[in-house]
């Protein structure tokens, strides 16, 4: 599988990292806003209808890696070297530009990152298990016992035990501690993490879905959209403060809402345009992904551009494509750069055999 000529790879890649971007955006003032007001409420909402874009990244990078032929040695010296290095170069812009004057720690921001850099340990872990998830994947019945399990005791169960503290009695939120030990006790590590998406994105790839079952995806993907926003809401009505619990990636509407997008570009068929514009786009992603939280807090920084600025249900989509754009921009340029640097090496070394 090349990931460069997969049409619809392309355009979630591209829908996915503008995602990540209206997420961040609408987090600006998610914390510091009363949870009773009209704002909150679009902050949660266009929180809650993007939750899906981390796990799709996952999903993505399954679907390519699980269906490659690829030595443990081409994984750590072509994508894993490749991950630490821009993760080097970028910790220290962002720990250049983005300080806390009063708390800053050098060397706790070069080596942890920019808030949104915690993507990058979590996928460097899955690039060193692609050896070993490749064993796994070699059958379809290993396949679907695996997210069986992954499902029970790193979703469901979990968010069971989330809902019955949020909506239970004293006696079901403690009875939820119960079962909340049992869990531990039990504690499948090979199933929990950000390996089942990986291991879901793959076998998406390999089904053939039916048109029924496909209305099913969408409709518990719709219902995982809704409950993502409503009880959130709920809870955060309730308690008198934001509530992020079920924007988790590992709640079953997350789940849910990832699977519907996944399935949806897949079968989606768009104008022949569209998938040159989105395989143009999608090849500078990861570096609009390390680029875009820079923009973000420069433009509020610099500019105090936060989606306060006018009606948020407005504003926000506004900021998001802005900040796309420059960060679209500014990978270009460096693409670019690289190019030209890359060039020049090759003719000073043509030109030193020559003199030689």
């Amino acid at each position: 599988m090349d990931d460069r000529r997969i049409n619809h790879i392309d355009c979630l890649r591209v829908i996915a990292t503008f995602a990540v971007i209206v997420l961040h955006v609408s987090a600006t003032n998610w914390y510091t806003t009363e949870v009773n007001s009209f704002e909150w409420g679009v902050y949660n909402f266009y929180d809650s209808i993007v939750r899906w874009c981390v796990p799709v990244f996952v999903m993505i990078s399954g679907a390519i890696f699980l269906n490659r032929n690829i030595s443990t040695k081409e994984i750590y010296k072509k994508y894993v070297f490749r991950i630490v290095k821009s993760f080097i170069v970028w910790s220290f812009i962002y720990a250049i530009f983005i300080r806390n004057k009063e708390k800053f720690n050098i060397i706790k921001a070069l080596i942890l990152g920019h808030h949104h850099m915690w993507y990058m340990f979590m996928i460097v872990g899955l690039y060193m298990s692609i050896p070993l998830l490749k064993k796994l994947v070699l059958s379809m019945k290993s396949i679907y016992y695996y997210l069986l399990l992954a499902f029970i005791f790193s979703f469901l169960i979990p968010e069971i035990i989330l809902l019955l503290r949020d909506f239970g009695s004293y006696r079901i939120r403690d009875l939820s501690s119960v079962f909340e030990t049992i869990l531990g006790y039990i504690n499948i590590s090979i199933v929990l993490g950000y390996s089942s998406y990986f291991i879901l994105g793959y076998c998406i790839e390999k089904v053939c879905i039916k048109q029924r079952g496909k209305l099913v995806v969408y409709i518990v993907g719709i219902m995982g959209f809704v409950f993502t926003i409503v009880v959130d809401w709920i809870v955060a009505i309730k308690t008198n403060e934001p509530c992020s619990r079920y924007y988790d990636n590992f709640c079953v509407n997350v789940l849910a809402e990832s699977v519907a997008v996944y399935v949806w570009f897949k079968s989606k068929v768009f104008p022949e345009i569209v998938y040159k514009f989105c395989e143009k786009v999608a090849k500078y992603s990861f570096r609009i992904y390390l680029v875009h939280a820079l923009i973000i807090e420069l433009l509020n920084i610099r500019f105090s551009v936060t989606p306060v600025i006018f009606n948020p249900l407005i504003s926000i989509p506004v900021i998001s494509f802005v900040v796309f754009l420059i960060s679209f921009f500014i990978s270009f340029i460096i693409d670019i750069c690289i190019v030209a640097i890359r060039n020049a090496i090759i003719i000073m070394k043509g030109n030193s055999r020559l003199w030689h």
